[in-house]
């Protein structure tokens, strides 16, 4: 908020500055159909970016970017429209200028909205990391993916059948007889005759004792 306030204030006193060398009436720069025009054309022309994002420095630099393309847009219909009324060419040289007022509000919504190259790179940094960390994750998923084919091959080297393998290696993850029969679309008392015989293949009489076998494998 202090950023905001400190451009403001900026803008302000290098208006009030101009004024005075210049000797022009400062209230002649506002003009609230000017205001009106450049803002709702700034939040229309935001709006995909706004419905789609929810980052807000994002968000911020579509506004300032729209906003001098709408400046733009609204000084030249304003012009238009003025060359095109019944005044003819009385005072046409006021009118132009003060019809050139949009593309001023515009350029102030840049120059206030725009975020500063630190917000930028912060939210590089942001994002770089959102992706880096999708990347781990990945690898982590692959990870034990590989991890439980190894378990699969151990317990193969072990002389257990393919089936029984797989049995043993589920076991591991601590799921049920219930949950192994359901993942491998057997029957629960098939999956209580494999863990029967692992056990006796492998010397051991309880499903904590399979981890310790991959460990001694391992060790």
């Amino acid at each position: 908020m202090k950023k905001y306030i400190s451009k403001l204030s900026v803008v302000l006193i290098y208006f009030l500055l101009i004024a005075w060398i210049a000797g022009f009436k400062i209230e002649l720069l506002l003009d609230i159909r000017g205001i009106l025009a450049v803002l709702c054309g700034m939040v229309l022309f935001s709006m995909p970016v706004i419905i789609t994002e929810r980052n807000r420095n994002t968000v911020l630099e579509a506004f300032s970017k729209n906003a001098v393309t709408v400046g733009y847009l609204a000084t030249f219909l304003f012009l238009f429209s003025r060359l095109n009324n019944s005044k003819g060419y009385d005072n046409l040289l006021t009118d132009i200028a003060l019809n050139c007022r949009p593309l001023l509000y515009g350029l102030i919504c840049w120059i206030f909205l725009k975020p500063d190259n630190k917000e930028k790179e912060e939210q590089h940094e942001a994002e770089a990391k959102t992706e880096n960390d999708a990347l781990l994750d990945k690898d982590d998923e692959k990870s034990e993916e590989m991890s439980a084919e190894q378990r699969y091959y151990l317990f193969r080297a072990k002389g257990l059948t393919q089936r029984e393998a797989e049995v043993a290696r589920l076991a591991c993850n601590s799921l049920s007889n219930r949950e192994i029969a359901e993942q491998l679309y057997i029957s629960e008392t098939t999956v209580k005759k494999h863990m029967s015989h692992i056990f006796e293949k492998l010397g051991i009489a309880s499903r904590e004792e399979l981890g310790n076998v991959l460990d001694s494998e391992k060790a």
